[in-house]
């Protein structure tokens, strides 16, 4: 085994040497052939023979140079390499003498390639990349759900009950995301960030770039918590990389913190977090059992299969429910993996993308492939020559499929430039709210994946036309004149091309329309509100300052209304704790004088904290009762303003004013009266359903996030500078954040939306162009190949209108029967995009009836052109020259 080893090693550098060093061995072959000649030729003289008749006796004896010379390169070098090369040359000159053929090819493939790359590039940097920590593969995210509940965060009690418990995990951290108020640096930054457990750092697996993490000895209450960790991205931004930032002591929400660490460029986890604070149980968070507050990760320990922490969760929270009867019923704790939890929504948005790219690829390889397989058929008398004077049919199809290789790679290099411009196209439509968007970039294997896609492509389109070239039968196509006639199995196999271009646009087109008619109707959605000349500003309060129900945070907020009421320009102005579109807390209730429903039953609402001027700034409509007044103060009776929803639900045969509700998860239970009805806003997005809504007045239930409207009577974002000082003058250390307009809030909800519209839209452009482009090239090429028919048709008496709906009728036909596979496909296709969709059945007939048009319409034009010029064929040139 070791000899047979040795010795095929030896074969193989021999023969590397002799490629490498193949010109100076053919010119010493060459010499030795001449000598061995000579030495031949000497020899039939020396017998007698005339000099002249002694050299041709040498040759006939020797047989052809040439080929002795091909067989010993096939002894000493590489032939496979040395033909490899030679038809790589052969292609590019090949190529280069049709032009045209070979740019339209090019940017066919680097159509088909750089969307297939860009695509991958988003679906590899989202779904498929290991997430940025050195523990990924066993990070999990640990959920608490209850029937009927979308929430899936923890109690900080039930998140102490299983870290005490559980034995599968380690490290099991909860965090809290959070807003901090930065001061004293430059103007005042609200910066987003976490209160997060001890052991989170060690969970994630992350060190600190700089000093140290939080540990365990940080959330201790009464202890040294006042400690801050950095993100490198604050670090830069607001201390300019200062070396000494472990010495520095920042005010932190209006109290001094350490900061103790700084992490590595890159993490921001959570949610783009900037900073990070120990999360410390006071203010009776320790055993609260109805605040959800909080989000839980671990580690898998080492060897543990993920099905034995999904039994032992489901225990553990038979246990809690057991211990606490009536506060967690049906409770369910489920462990799945954190990569998926984050990438979860945007999964089957990705995987449709992903198919609708591989369908333009394959209509991209269905038109390369049709155009040579006319070009095979235009140079199949080329081929057959090549065959009858040696050439063996499998190095023929090596040349072909070399040919077909080269295209790909081409289009292969396009596709990377399309790719990569893509991706910035991508960026300006406000991807960045997808999950991991920071991470996509073209990495090796983008770059791989390329490669590959770009030699199937190659295969794909290039096979079928080779093997029909090589396949011909030589003695019919050396005796057919070029150009006579058309060769009727060419013919059928680019007709089902064409059909299936087509196919593929259709179903593409058809996606396209059904998202696009979503999209159309998510604009048309009423919000509840009018966002015209309205923008909103969030201001955070310090906690240490304004504590959540101090009467301080009251008088403040009533102070900054006040002084933003006073710039000239503005309508009204009102306060919020969250606005419509972008979600918000929510609360149990209980309705006063009605049997109590069992605990895993209780009724739910959204819950908004709002001044007497929010509703009459937003334009929310008031339907009974009355609105929020100044007189709704701390010390009055509890009011609250319920949405049309919520009184339609629970009250639908009486009049709710006058109701009184109790809250339950708010702290202790608060108590309102009902006194008014408003109708109902969109609370999580335009695509969701209003649902139970319950508001409190500012006064009587002051929040330390807050969001101020302003209606102006021009573009509001003129008044923001003067908005931005009343607030300072009143609030000097409390930061402004998120400022936008209303439009754009609205806008940015139908971000992503908008995103898989636009690329769908492009995709399916990009495919009615090749179909069309497609069944020009096929027609055109068929009226070439068909001049002498078609002036024998106009010689014997055919109308030009007959020759001109000969071919249009051939194009119609294709198109006709492309549409009927494509519609069929759709049909089943398109169910898989219903998370797409909204107010649109994924069978909607008018979308697929003005895909059918539109391709139908598409397919008349494209073969007019060619059928136009069928018609000005002239019978006696056709016939002369046919």
């Amino acid at each position: 085994m070791a000899e047979a080893m040795v010795t095929w090693m030896k074969v193989l550098f021999s023969r590397i040497r002799g490629w490498i060093g193949a010109r100076k061995m053919d010119e010493e072959f060459a010499q030795e052939l001449a000598d061995h000649f000579e030495l031949l030729t000497t020899e039939y003289i020396l017998r007698g023979m005339a000099p002249e008749q002694a050299r041709r006796s040498a040759r006939m004896q020797m047989g052809g140079a040439a080929q002795i010379r091909d067989e010993h390169r096939k002894t000493a070098g590489l032939p496979g390499a040395e033909n490899l090369i030679q038809d790589v040359r052969y292609a590019l000159r090949t190529l280069a003498k049709k032009p045209a053929f070979t740019v339209v090819c090019i940017l066919t493939l680097g159509l088909g390639i750089g969307a297939n790359t860009a695509i991958f590039s988003v679906v590899n940097g989202v779904l498929l990349r290991p997430l940025p920590y050195p523990k990924s593969n066993r990070l999990l995210q640990i959920q608490e759900n209850h029937p009927g509940g979308s929430n899936a965060n923890f109690t900080y009690a039930s998140y102490l009950n299983l870290e005490q418990r559980s034995k599968s995990l380690e490290n099991i951290s909860a965090f809290r995301p959070w807003s901090f108020n930065l001061t004293g640096e430059s103007e005042p930054q609200q910066i987003t960030g976490a209160l997060v457990s001890g052991n989170f750092f060690a969970a994630l697996g992350t060190e600190a770039l700089l000093g140290r993490t939080i540990n365990t000895q940080d959330n201790q209450p009464g202890g040294d918590n006042h400690v801050v960790i950095l993100s490198f991205a604050l670090w830069q931004s607001s201390f300019g990389l200062d070396p000494g930032i472990l010495r520095r002591v920042l005010h932190v929400s209006a109290e001094e913190y350490r900061v103790i660490g700084v992490m590595p460029k890159g993490f921001d986890y959570p949610d783009h977090s900037r900073l990070w604070c120990p999360l410390v149980p006071e203010g009776g968070l320790h055993d609260n059992r109805r605040a959800h507050l909080l989000t839980v990760i671990a580690d898998m320990r080492s060897g543990k299969p993920i099905g034995s922490a999904q039994g032992e969760m489901a225990a553990i929270a038979q246990q809690i429910e057991t211990q606490n009867p009536g506060v967690d019923p049906d409770m369910v704790i489920t462990a799945v993996s954190l990569h998926k939890s984050l990438v979860a929504p945007v999964q089957p948005a990705l995987l449709i993308l992903t198919c609708a790219v591989v369908l333009l690829l394959l209509l991209a390889c269905a038109n390369v492939g049709n155009m040579l397989l006319a070009q095979a058929e235009a140079r199949h008398k080329e081929f057959a020559i090549r065959i009858a004077v040696g050439a063996g049919q499998r190095r023929l199809l090596q040349q072909l499929l070399t040919e077909s290789l080269v295209l790909s790679a081409l289009g292969g290099a396009l596709g990377l430039g399309i790719a990569s411009q893509s991706l910035h196209f991508i960026a300006t439509l406000h991807a960045d709210q997808m999950p991991r968007f920071g991470e996509i970039s073209m990495d090796w294997r983008v770059l791989g994946f390329t490669l590959l896609v770009s030699a199937f492509s190659g295969l794909l389109f290039g096979l079928g036309p080779a093997i029909a070239a090589t396949g011909a039968d030589v003695n019919i196509s050396l005796k057919e004149a070029v150009g006579s006639v058309m060769r009727p199995e060419g013919s059928g196999a680019r007709r089902a091309l064409v059909i299936a271009q087509f196919a593929f646009a259709v179903i593409l087109l058809v996606g396209a329309g059904l998202v696009g008619n979503s999209f159309v109707r998510l604009l048309k959605v009423n919000p509840g509100f009018h966002s015209d000349g309205v923008a909103a500003i969030k201001l955070f309060l310090s906690p240490v300052e304004y504590p959540e129900g101090d009467p301080k945070g009251t008088v403040l907020l009533r102070q900054v209304l006040e002084s933003v009421r006073s710039v000239p320009g503005l309508i009204s102005v009102g306060l919020v704790n969250a606005l419509p579109i972008t979600g918000g807390p929510e609360t149990d209730f209980v309705i006063q004088e009605r049997p109590a429903p069992p605990p895993s039953n209780e009724p739910s609402a959204a819950i908004r904290v709002a001044d007497s001027e929010y509703f009459h700034t937003m334009g929310i409509p008031l339907l009974a009762g009355r609105e929020f007044t100044e007189r709704d103060n701390a010390s009055a009776s509890r009011v609250m303003v319920v949405n049309q929803t919520m009184a339609r639900q629970y009250w639908p045969h009486e009049d709710p004013i006058g109701q009184r509700v109790t809250m339950k998860d708010w702290g202790p239970p608060l108590t309102g009266e009902i006194v008014g009805i408003v109708g109902d806003v969109k609370t999580d997005g335009l695509d969701t359903n209003a649902e139970p809504m319950i508001y409190w007045p500012y006064a009587q239930f002051p929040q330390l996030f807050n969001t101020i409207v302003i209606r102006s009577e021009d573009d509001p974002l003129r008044q923001l500078p003067a908005v931005k000082n009343a607030i300072w003058a009143v609030a000097k250390n409390q930061p402004i954040s998120e400022i936008a307009t209303m439009d754009q809030i609205l806008a940015d909800s139908l971000a992503r939306r908008r995103l898989y519209m636009a690329l769908l839209a492009v995709f399916s452009a990009a495919a009615l162009l090749l179909a069309a482009v497609g069944v020009y090239g096929m027609l055109s090429y068929s009226v070439n190949r068909r001049t002498h028919e078609m002036g024998i048709r106009l010689a014997i008496g055919a109308e030009r209108g007959d020759v001109l709906w000969l071919v249009l009728g051939q194009g119609i036909t294709m198109a006709l029967a492309g549409i009927a596979v494509g519609v069929a496909a759709a049909l089943v296709l398109t169910r898989l995009m219903s998370s797409l969709l909204f107010g649109v059945s994924a069978s909607d007939p008018i979308t697929f009836a003005g895909v059918a048009l539109l391709i139908l319409l598409v397919a008349l034009v494209a073969s007019y052109v060619p059928a136009r010029r069928a018609t000005r064929v002239d019978p006696m040139v056709a016939l002369r020259y046919g």
